[in-house]
């Protein structure tokens, strides 16, 4: 989508709000911005780091965004449910136990979803009749997305092909927004739809319009607190 997307100079006012806003929240702005960066550069040459590194900037951004309190028990039936059908036939101590062990990986997974769910963009005005990445269903898709980087990251096993294959545009030149079909294969692999919810340049769409959203997060705030802090007549 980046390539069909007009440039919008209007957009360089939200540049005026970057001094207002705290040094390690602008800090951490630039990094999610530098990894975002990144992604573009290498979406042609090599699809599987672009996910990594658009991944990576709405990571930075979630983490900085806000800290999780969510149960331990809670999130491991959420955020690995294979885990979770694992351990029933352990008592209510020992499913707690091991819930409190695999906290802060599922509280990573956790602030990732959030964040995704919460910030995407609305989705864009030109759509192509078919092929349209499911709106209502952002938290399932982000949680499949981060799924396939902790694998690419821990196990070396890189995003599903057809996550890698460059859309098609159809006759009204919009893009592709998710593979065709109910599951795609090949070199040797097969994925259903379920486990290939968007194509790259969707999830650059996502994460470019979720990062400007905390930007603008990230200015309200401070001018919140900068009226707070104006002495009183």
């Amino acid at each position: 989508m980046a390539v069909t997307r007009k440039a919008d100079l209007g957009a360089l006012s939200r540049l005026s709000s970057f001094p207002a806003i705290g040094e390690n929240a602008q800090a951490e702005l630039v990094r999610a911005a530098r990894s975002y960066a990144a992604a573009l550069w290498w979406a042609n040459e090599d699809p599987n780091q672009s996910w990594l590194q658009l991944v990576t900037a709405a990571e930075t951004a979630a983490k900085c965004r806000h800290l999780l309190t969510g149960e331990p028990v809670d999130l491991l039936r959420e955020h690995w449910p294979e885990m979770w059908d694992a351990v029933q036939s352990a008592d209510d101590d020992a499913k707690t136990q091991i819930a409190e062990l695999l906290a802060e990986q599922m509280k990573a997974t956790r602030r990732f979803v959030d964040f995704v769910e919460q910030c995407a963009p609305d989705p864009p005005d030109a759509r192509p009749e078919f092929a349209q990445v499911d709106w209502s269903k952002m938290r399932k898709h982000a949680s499949v997305v981060y799924g396939h980087r902790s694998k690419a990251l821990h196990e070396g096993k890189p995003f599903p092909m057809p996550m890698l294959e460059e859309p098609k545009l159809d006759g009204r030149s919009v893009v592709q927004e998710i593979p065709f079909g109910l599951n795609a294969g090949g070199l040797g692999g097969v994925w259903k739809a379920s486990e290939t919810p968007m194509l790259l340049s969707a999830f650059e769409y996502i994460v470019r319009g979720a990062l400007l959203r905390w930007w603008d997060e990230l200015a309200t705030t401070a001018q919140a607190e900068s009226k707070t802090l104006e002495p009183q007549e």
